[in-house]
């Protein structure tokens, strides 16, 4: 911990297989959690006050390499994707994060979410991508500290990140940034953002569009973090003009960027009222393919409508997320439908005054909510 004191272990395996983990740790408990806890911060804090920024790699070895050719401010999460709670911690020493990814599709898809994350936390973060199969141990061992000083130094600002990679579709690389930009409460950084992209569009287009993006994000309910934030307008006519509630939002998501799991959510929520009719017409055709075989985008989408498919080619979350957040959010989400179909239910017993039904009720809302904590 942030004291020095050992709180959990945690290990890198060796092994090139794909089917153990990458990364080991201690299981959660009351002084040790994973999404908050940063690997070598009561070593860096020091430093990373000092230099006013913190570097953050992916995981153990890059760390400890780091420090040892000096670069003394650098931690990693424990072999998970950075989160709000990292960066609050971070926070609360220096505003700033250099982040080092693969230049891979994973590598470039957790940037993006990385930028957001630090965006609604009114952080600062700049991005380094590193060749592909290079990370900071062995880029550092084969080229020294100097080249590495050197390659840090030409860290890309979100606007540049999100414009080099949309390469010709310039326009889109702005709207994905506007869209992250909506969620962010700081001025500064937004005006900052705002003026690096005037060079494109005249700043008051660009702020106009900023805040009508801002007008139509949700503000619904928090069952999920903001790892996984799908953006559907209230707006749109004819089968969207029901309002699709957040939980619902973030299981399509989930759902078609990780197909694997789509059945799996679509068996769980059986029963369960899902008030978009859309959304309650995909979930039953997930789960009524008996083909067998693994779920694919494509396979979802071609067993959807035309309305469906429009409904589903909006969604665009990371894929590079960690599993284990992916599941929390599945579970905090079918919790929260659950409870709100109880709730519907106390409110009818207690009109018709069923005192025994709404005491059964009570009691099953309680069970769902001890479930969270």
């Amino acid at each position: 911990d942030l004291r020095g004191k050992p709180v959990a272990f945690g290990g890198r395996t060796l092994s090139s297989s794909k089917s153990i983990p990458k990364y080991l740790n201690s299981p959660e408990s009351t002084i040790f959690k994973k999404s908050e806890s940063c690997y070598a911060l009561n070593a860096a804090k020091a430093h990373i006050a000092k230099k006013g920024y913190t570097i953050v790699v992916e995981g153990y070895f890059d760390v400890i390499v780091c420090h040892q050719f000096g670069f003394l401010n650098t931690i990693a999460p424990l072999g998970t994707a950075l989160t709000s709670g990292h960066l609050r911690k971070l926070k609360k020493i220096a505003d700033k994060v250099l982040l080092t990814f693969d230049a891979d599709a994973a590598g470039i898809a957790a940037a993006r979410r990385t930028i957001e994350l630090a965006y609604a936390e009114g952080m600062l973060s700049k991005v380094v991508m590193l060749s592909e199969g290079e990370d900071p141990d062995t880029f550092l061992r084969k080229y020294g500290a100097d080249s590495f000083r050197k390659f840090l130094a030409k860290a890309l600002s979100p606007v540049q990140f999100f414009l080099l990679r949309a390469g010709k579709n310039r326009i889109d690389g702005v709207r994905q940034l506007l869209n992250i930009l909506s969620s962010c409460r700081d001025s500064l950084l937004r005006d900052d953002a705002l003026r690096e992209l005037a060079d494109l569009a005249s700043e008051k287009v660009l702020r106009a569009e900023l805040a009508g993006l801002a007008r139509r994000r949700p503000t619904a309910g928090h069952a999920a973090s903001p790892d996984i934030q799908p953006r559907i307008s209230e707006n749109d006519k004819g089968p969207f003009a029901v309002p699709m509630s957040r939980e619902e939002e973030i299981l399509l998501g989930i759902a078609f960027n990780i197909p694997r799991v789509a059945r799996r959510i679509a068996e769980r929520i059986n029963g369960l009222e899902i008030e978009h009719p859309l959304a309650g017409r995909i979930f039953e055709s997930i789960r009524a393919d008996d083909s067998g075989g693994d779920f694919t985008t494509g396979t979802i989408m071609a067993s959807c409508s035309p309305e469906e498919q429009a409904l589903l080619s909006r969604f665009s979350i990371d894929p590079g997320i960690d599993m284990d957040e992916v599941m929390r959010n599945i579970d905090g989400c079918i919790r929260k439908l659950a409870v709100r179909q109880v709730d519907k239910k106390i409110i009818a017993a207690r009109n018709a005054g069923d005192e025994k039904t709404l005491r059964l009720l009570h009691a099953e809302k309680k069970g769902l909510m001890q479930k969270s904590c």
